[in-house]
């Protein structure tokens, strides 16, 4: 039955008619004296808490803010708590402390699953991930479009340890290594967000967080009028006030924090090809780069000629043969090299880079165009070209490890993740 009228009214007809109706606790303490035919079917759970908030805009009348403060005061809240105890022998409202109560419990039933290509399918929430070795880091947040966010402290764990729980393991058997999967992050949204294996690995564990707890980075300053408009720093301070929805992706070594999002309720592993075989050549080298995009060929690279050169020292170690030593590579960001393929800035994208045996790694486009870390396609090393795994090689500067360089580099592909 559909009444189009206020909750008393419904709750009288509801009565009438001997039915059922969801009310507002407040409204029936009042009138249940008044309702013989109705009794308590059902209250209590923390889904039906109705949560009122006091909100003023930006520069909001001086009085308004006044009240705002009084109502979230001790006073205020005692007001509240007892408002109507008097007259109906229980208050009609609660206060701030019993609404975070159940806040804080709806907190700890989100999920958060590791699934794809893993041994063990993983379920958490935000209790769980409290119970792993915490990083905390500082972030201050400013996506590419140049807006601030705020500056929060964020505890989390690392997304390496949480990989590492569910067992990464492919299904694929022409190449063993694990520097072409990829994780994609998915948020409650439906927004979804590409980190390259390398990333999370071939990096310091706390560079990649899953965060469960936050808190501001306030200024000692709260009136800076003398340097900037009230507007502008009011403006800040707001961003600082925001409520961040946990758990959420933290990417350390991000200049921009696009990839930042927050709900995080997936962590998807994916496998990126599963077909090429990986053989080891005698003669390794190619002579030329094809670049392509979802699987059409865009262009041919024969010589890195145009774009800003690069000349960057490499310590080169090994995952599983150690130090090589250290060595001066120059040539092209890999930005540069892709540009025909006018790659936007959808961060659930990944680029693949073949060497003509077969051996590859995968790198996201994160990695490419938020992080200040360097990943380039040399043609040569140590001022000579580079005749033994050449013309080219692909060099990720900021990678601990040497696995995801890519020598005699025939292919870059360009792909979209479903």
């Amino acid at each position: 039955m559909v009444t189009k009228t206020f909750m008393s009214k419904t709750l009288k007809i509801a009565n009438d008619e001997k039915g059922y109706f969801m009310t507002d606790s407040s409204t029936w303490i009042v009138m249940r004296n008044k309702l013989p035919n109705l009794k308590v079917f059902f209250k209590g759970d923390k889904l039906l808490i109705n949560v009122y908030h006091a909100l003023c805009q930006i520069n909001c009348n001086v009085y308004a803010s006044k009240f705002i403060d009084f109502l979230a005061s001790e006073r205020g809240q005692k007001i509240i708590k007892e408002f109507g105890k008097n007259i109906y022998g229980e208050s009609l409202y609660k206060d701030a402390n019993y609404a975070k109560k159940y806040e804080k419990l709806l907190e700890e039933e989100k999920t958060l699953i590791i699934e794809g290509a893993v041994k063990k399918r993983v379920k958490l929430n935000l209790q769980d991930l409290g119970k792993f070795t915490p990083y905390e880091i500082t972030l201050v947040e400013v996506t590419n479009d140049g807006k601030y966010h705020g500056a929060f402290v964020y505890k989390g764990i690392s997304l390496r340890d949480l990989l590492e729980l569910s067992h990464i393991q492919k299904k694929g058997k022409g190449f063993s290594k694990l520097i072409d999967t990829g994780i994609v992050i998915e948020n409650k949204e439906g927004k979804k967000v590409f980190i390259s294996w390398g990333e999370i690995f071939y990096r310091n564990p706390e560079k990649v967080l899953i965060a469960y707890a936050y808190k501001p980075v306030k200024p000692h300053f709260l009136n800076c009028n003398k340097c900037h408009s009230e507007k502008f720093y009011k403006t800040i301070l707001n961003q600082l006030e925001r409520q961040i929805e946990l758990p959420k992706l933290v990417v350390v070594d991000d200049f921009y924090t696009d990839r930042c999002i927050e709900g995080v309720t997936t962590i998807k592993v994916v496998e990126l090809d599963k077909s090429m075989i990986w053989k080891k050549l005698k003669n390794l080298y190619s002579d030329r780069i094809i670049v392509s995009k979802n699987g059409v060929k865009v262009e041919e690279i024969l010589d890195l000629l145009e774009g800003k050169r690069l000349e960057i020292e490499v310590k080169v170690l090994g995952e599983r043969r150690g130090y090589y030593g250290i060595k001066k590579f120059e040539g092209i960001d890999l930005k540069d090299v892709i540009k025909e393929l006018n790659p936007d800035r959808d961060f659930n994208k990944a680029i693949i880079v073949y060497g003509i045996d077969g051996y590859r790694s995968v790198f996201s486009l994160g990695e490419l165009f938020l992080s200040k870390e360097k990943i380039f396609i040399a043609d040569t090393v140590n001022q000579s070209s580079i005749e033994r795994g050449g013309k080219f090689i692909l060099i990720p500067s900021g990678d601990i490890f040497a696995d995801r360089m890519i020598k005699a580099v025939s292919e870059i592909r360009l792909i979209s993740l479903p």
